[in-house]
């Protein structure tokens, strides 16, 4: 049987819940072993990939926790934080077990669903770096992200459930709502954390967590 690992605590509440994913999924029959690192500390992603000024770079801290979770018995890893993946190369390239690339399957996701404009709800730094949009680009699919306004708004939501309270659902229906009226076919669940919101059951949303629990289970 194969062993995860699981590079955590980009949130803490999105590793949990993804955890609580793949316990319950199958009746919580054939679970996979886990392996999880939570990190508690570590140099900001947001801040290093905005660019902002004295950020410090996080890879070779990235580097040193999947290199430990290779070292006692992953088999291959996984990330259930997209930003984390603005990383993936170096992470990928520094251990020698295979380093599921989330972001990749949610696009083919929505490629084999047949959209050709989706939608994304994510962190501003994750819409920045482009990170869900070459993957689907590859895929020939256009993506829809919210104006200035409505990312103001998808931050404070995404704040609030990194810290466990509740989130404003007025506000999240309305950027989601804007992003139709663009023309989107269905919306990414970019953020992790966002999949809190939809626990899989919110119709016309792709939720990046639920996709990464189906590939595990594959």
């Amino acid at each position: 049987m194969k062993t995860l690992g699981i590079l955590g605590g980009m949130g803490h509440q999105a590793t949990a819940y993804f955890y609580e994913m793949l316990s319950a999924r199958n009746g919580g029959k054939n679970c996979p072993n886990v392996i999880i690192y939570s990190k508690g500390t570590s140099p900001n992603l947001t801040d290093f990939v905005l660019g902002k000024k004295d950020a410090i770079d996080p890879t070779e801290d990235l580097i040193e926790a999947v290199k430990l979770l290779e070292r006692s018995g992953a088999t291959e890893i996984v990330i259930p934080s997209a930003l984390t993946h603005y990383f993936l190369p170096a992470l990928s390239e520094a251990v020698d077990i295979p380093v599921i690339n989330m972001l990749s399957h949610v696009a083919q996701t929505v490629a084999d669903k047949g959209f050709t404009n989706i939608g994304l709800l994510a962190k501003e730094a994750t819409v920045h770096a482009d990170l869900y949009q070459h993957e689907l680009l590859k895929r020939g699919i256009h993506t829809q992200t919210p104006p200035a306004d409505g990312q103001v708004k998808m931050e404070r939501i995404i704040s609030c459930l990194e810290k466990g309270k509740s989130h404003d659902g007025d506000a999240f229906e309305a950027v989601s709502e804007e992003l139709y009226t663009q023309g989107a076919e269905g919306i990414i669940l970019g953020c992790t954390e966002l999949s809190l919101i939809s626990r899989g059951e919110a119709q016309g949303f792709i939720d990046s967590l639920n996709i990464l629990t189906n590939v595990i289970y594959q």
